[in-house]
């Protein structure tokens, strides 16, 4: 059976690690090939909100929007933003700056439905070698027990101090990971696997 491939493009700590519903991180997995489907579709986002930086995941969407999660812009919507072009953050490839942010909602905090999502404006066209994600159109597609497989920026090990966080040491590689859908249909714009 055909997999169907879901990019993740959130990579940070969720409520529903708390209550031990999932793993929200990409850990360890598979490092994505450059070249590969998922590796043309996705990007590695650094945000920088005065002294604090963080790390995030977008999906190529056109030749110059990526879509990411809305909490990557930062409590105002204000992070200054670079997509890296590349499977892992020391690896090759551009580094284009984010020029426009628009975030869907600012009501993203309750636990489910969260509306969590960004649109990103890139200063200059996406490199060649990169395409937009291949939207689903068919959302019957996802069914319980479905093959999936789900990629971001992810680390080699948790952080021995918080299970959901990442150790900062460590290199963000493009990763991937197999797994089933358990509820196709947790809340409307969600699915727990």
């Amino acid at each position: 059976m055909k997999k169907l491939i879901i990019l993740l493009f959130i990579l940070s700590p969720s409520s529903y690690a708390k209550e031990n519903i999932f793993k929200p991180l990409i850990v360890r997995g598979i490092e994505v090939p450059p070249g590969s489907v998922i590796a043309q579709s996705t990007v590695y986002l650094e945000g920088k909100i005065q002294r604090f930086s963080f790390s995030c995941t977008g999906s190529v969407l056109s030749s110059d929007l990526i879509l990411t999660a809305g909490h990557c812009l930062g409590g105002g919507g204000d992070a200054d933003l670079k997509a890296y072009f590349r499977t892992t953050t020391k690896g090759s490839g551009p580094v284009i700056k984010v020029i426009g942010q628009l975030r869907m909602s600012d009501d993203f905090t309750s636990v489910l439905d969260r509306n969590d999502i960004a649109v990103l404006k890139l200063e200059t066209p996406i490199p060649a070698n990169y395409r937009p994600v291949k939207i689903l159109t068919d959302a019957n597609k996802i069914q319980d027990g479905a093959d999936i497989v789900l990629a971001g920026y992810g680390d080699t090990k948790p952080s021995p101090d918080a299970p959901t966080l990442l150790a900062a040491s460590d290199i963000w590689t493009l990763r991937s990971v197999d797994q089933k859908i358990i509820t196709a249909h947790l809340t409307e714009k969600e699915i727990l696997i």
